[in-house]
């Protein structure tokens, strides 16, 4: 049967990689960079020297890619290995992270649950829009979510130092593939915590040694940052100017160079945006697309874990949900203090609630178990539909409502057109 799910889960998203002909601007740079890893051995990407931009370009002599370096260069494993485009190369590997994440869900499913739930999950991430777009459009996500999965697998076997050493390293590549992934890191701790709050010597031991893992994976890219731009930490900061702008902080140039102008105000419009204006809206935009990504699941991972918060005495039921649901809190905790939660970075939660809903499920008399199992994946399926139908272009990259077009009806269709015909000109 798994065997099965993975051919279907293949074939759709084989046939995904020929409507996601767009290069959207982040795996573009990814993209570009790959290409100059294999070209130069650094992170250049393209850019017009007499632009100004947020550091001198012109003193660098170019733009080096300032965020995170794991992809680029798995990326440019592809091109050197199979003479790919950065491009095509990085839809390789997503095409492949998105295979693998079906297995790794049925795997994870499996171990907290038994058989039948690792099916359901690796179902419902087979059929799932969201995680066939994502596995076959350049982008990093799928890679992310199956990383996601990995610890919360590894973490549930913890028993060893072992298990610490490899949960380390599934974080240090989480960090170096998206910074987002930091989430795992209080998530890792926190769990650690519950599991040895009566052991606190190693609590302390377990906690530094993973922490201590990560920290030697992502030095090298915290000295080259440091290198390049005077801040180990100026992925962060240069991630951070979406976030200035959009409160209000004024550009000023000065030497082709771009700085944002901040003051005390400034710093209190953001803490009172954050709180009242960002934090509900999102919480509310994320709690309505979960529904709609995980129809049904999401209502069964919210009684999981009503039911593990009064199960009292069941440890088993509370460590399990308790790891589940200290990623995905520490994950959207992040996400939803943004100005905006991208619609890509639900796909790290999805297989995680498809998990949750899943155990819960399994926990139901048999005939309604049955019932709750082969309704979500026919949810699943008609979702999936509804949104190949109702977007033109099959993928949504940018947003993922299956009743509404984010360019405006023919608008999208227009916006495709227009980049393919660009394309056509470049060519």
């Amino acid at each position: 049967m798994l065997l099965c799910i993975l051919a279907a889960g293949a074939a759709i998203r084989y046939r995904s990689l020929s409507w996601n002909r767009y290069e959207h601007g982040d795996i573009a740079l990814y993209g570009s960079a790959a290409e100059s890893i294999v070209r130069e051995g650094n992170f250049r990407v393209p850019f017009d020297l007499s632009s100004p931009h947020w550091y001198s370009v012109q003193k660098l002599g170019g733009r080096f890619y300032e965020l995170y370096p794991l992809w680029s260069i798995i990326g440019a494993g592809g091109i050197k290995l199979v003479s790919l485009s950065g491009f095509q190369s990085l839809k390789l590997f997503s095409f492949l992270a998105g295979i693998a994440l079906i297995a790794v869900s049925f795997f994870v499913g499996k171990a907290f649950a038994n058989a039948r739930v690792g099916m359901f999950c690796a179902a419902c991430a087979s059929f799932s829009y969201l995680l066939t777009d994502y596995s076959a459009n350049g982008a990093f996500y799928g890679f992310q979510a199956m990383l996601y999965l990995l610890l919360v697998w590894i973490l549930y076997r913890l028993q060893t130092l072992r298990h610490v050493l490899l949960a380390g390293v599934v974080m240090g590549l989480a960090l170096l593939v998206n910074f987002q992934s930091v989430a795992l890191v209080p998530a890792f701790v926190a769990f650690l915590f519950l599991e040895y709050r009566r052991d606190l010597k190693k609590f302390f031991v377990f906690s530094l040694t993973g922490l201590g893992i990560v920290f030697v994976m992502f030095l090298p890219w915290l000295i080259r940052e440091y290198i390049l731009f005077g801040n180990p930490f100026y992925f962060i900061e240069f991630a951070a100017t979406y976030t200035w702008q959009k409160i209000g902080a004024l550009t000023v140039i000065k030497d082709n160079v771009k700085m944002l102008v901040k003051s005390k105000e400034l710093y209190l419009a953001l803490l009172k945006k954050t709180l009242f204006f960002w934090l509900p809206h999102n919480l509310h935009y994320v709690n309505r697309k979960l529904f709609i990504l995980t129809p049904m699941a999401y209502i069964g991972a919210w009684f999981l874990g009503i039911e593990a918060w009064f199960s009292g005495t069941n440890k088993e039921m509370i460590r399990k949900v308790a790891l589940i649901f200290l990623v995905l809190f520490f994950h959207i905790l992040l996400s939803v203090i943004f100005p905006i939660v991208k619609f890509r970075y639900f796909v790290p939660m999805v297989p995680l609630v498809f998990l949750a809903g899943g155990i819960y499920f399994d926990m139901q008399k048999p005939r309604l178990r049955n019932i709750l199992m082969a309704g979500t994946i026919i949810l699943v399926l008609a979702g999936s539909w509804l949104t190949y139908r109702s977007v033109p272009s099959h993928t949504y990259y940018y947003d993922g409502a299956i009743t509404t077009d984010i360019f405006g009806n023919q608008g999208e269709r227009d916006f495709i057109q227009a980049a393919q015909d660009n394309a056509s000109v470049e060519e």
